[in-house]
């Protein structure tokens, strides 16, 4: 459990700071990338929270 922590709060740090980048460097080709990064970012993190099926998988 404390590993999924640490994983949530590095991706949350992550994402954080694609997007304080992506604010400070707005009108940019950086702001776009690093929005991107946030976006994708996300979705790995979602990734985290939900926990696998195969895992709470009882076989008959």
């Amino acid at each position: 459990m404390k590993m999924r922590n640490k994983r949530l709060v590095y991706h949350v740090l992550i994402i954080f700071a694609a997007l304080l980048t992506g604010g400070l460097t707005y009108p940019s080709y950086v702001s776009q990338f690093a929005f991107i990064v946030a976006g994708v970012g996300f979705f790995f993190t979602v990734g985290v929270l939900v926990p696998s099926t195969r895992k709470n998988v009882e076989w008959l």
